[in-house]
């Protein structure tokens, strides 16, 4: 019999990270409004009328100068206040041609100026204010009370971001990442994830694109992505080819020097489906692993550890509700609700079978891992 003491057993998401806990909001709890269009003037300036006439004023003379794009004849706040000291306003119109408009304007040695001005294409959740050496967004209507806000910090450490009454958040201090990145959090379906996630930036009023594109596997689950599940895609990354497009998070866990990630990517040429090992290289540095074992609605892959140890990742489809690891001899090494991760000390067997099972406990499907062929394949 082989030695098969469990060393090590690490779910995929577990979070939030030391930050605030996140409370299991009520089914009744405030729909999340993400439409700008939609969105009442907020802040204490929001109808002083010749703050607004100024920043209206401002924006149509950059729209006259070629340095922003035109309002509509009708101008109306988002917000205007002066959480810093400084005097802020954020402005909506409709353009000629019915596009949403958003401008950031902001007074500065007497006059007013605008600094961004930005069709908005989507939903967005928040909003950016210009002025003050810490930035500050204004989140979307029901985000404070109906979800929460967090702030990808540069330690993957996700953090919550305090809004005040008017919707402006506290500043954001914690932006030692050149890419900093804020996730909402709210209920999809049954269960809680990342409902909507960005990148800030200091130059536009709107949220850029995320670091990567992440969504759920084909044959995975269909709540929101976690945070933890970001920072795995944002790890494994720099590892794909060049062209990968959308990325999905089939199993990870924290080992040292990185992580180890299971990842499904779509080319962005072909819209071809194919799946990668990322492990920690030299230095920490991403890099493929051995490639992994797919079929149907099971997945696994495997990692070399120190000491002579292997860790085995396994994945399910939603429709196989446990997974099993079970040795040549037929033990079982874990039988848990999947994706799990297990290491196995040596001497470790040429191969293991990954079970996926019902919830009464029926074997639905199998999978062998030859798990000494896998450590010995070119990576890819």
């Amino acid at each position: 019999m082989v030695g098969a003491a469990v060393l090590a057993l690490v779910g995929l998401v577990v979070w939030p990270a030391p930050g605030g806990e996140v409370a299991d909001d009520a089914d009744d709890a405030p729909t999340l409004e993400l439409s700008v269009a939609t969105w009442l003037p907020r802040g204490s300036l929001a109808q002083d009328t010749t703050v607004l006439r100024a920043a209206v004023s401002a924006w149509r003379s950059a729209a006259s100068e070629g340095i922003a794009l035109a309002p509509g004849a009708s101008v109306e706040p988002l917000y205007a206040g002066e959480p810093d000291g400084v005097r802020v306003a954020l402005l909506r119109s409709r353009a000629e041609q019915g596009r949403l408009l958003v401008a950031a304007a902001v007074e500065r040695d007497g006059g007013w100026r605008v600094a961004d001005a930005a069709a908005v294409e989507s939903e967005v959740a928040w909003l950016v204010l210009p002025g003050g050496d810490q930035p500050r967004v204004l989140a979307a209507p029901g985000v404070s009370a109906a979800t929460s806000l967090f702030l990808r910090r540069a330690d993957a450490l996700w953090t919550r971001v305090a809004i005040r009454d008017d919707g402006v958040t506290a500043m954001l201090r914690s932006l030692d990442d050149p890419i900093p990145v804020l996730g909402v959090v709210g209920r999809v379906g049954g269960a809680r994830g990342l409902v909507d996630v960005a990148t800030l930036t200091r130059t536009s009023v709107l949220p850029s694109d995320p670091p990567v594109e992440v969504s759920s596997p084909r044959w995975g689950r269909s709540a929101a992505v976690s945070p933890e599940e970001i920072d795995s895609a944002i790890y494994a990354e720099p590892a794909l080819p060049a062209s990968t497009g959308r990325l999905a998070v089939v199993a990870a866990a924290r080992v040292p020097g990185g992580r180890a990630v299971l990842v499904e990517s779509e080319s962005g040429d072909d819209g071809y489906y194919q799946y990668s090992l990322v492990v920690p290289g030299p230095g920490g540095a991403p890099r493929l692993g051995a490639p992994p074992i797919v079929d149907g609605r099971l997945a696994a892959a495997v990692v070399e550890r120190d000491g002579g140890r292997v860790m085995v990742l396994a994945a399910s489809a939603p429709s196989v509700s446990r997974v099993e690891v079970r040795l040549p001899d037929g033990s079982s090494v874990i039988d848990g609700i999947g994706p799990t991760t297990v290491v196995l000390p040596p001497p470790v067997p040429d191969q293991v079978t990954v079970l996926g099972k019902r919830t009464n406990g029926s074997v639905v499907t199998s999978l062998v891992v030859p798990i000494a062929r896998l450590l010995d394949a070119p990576p890819g």
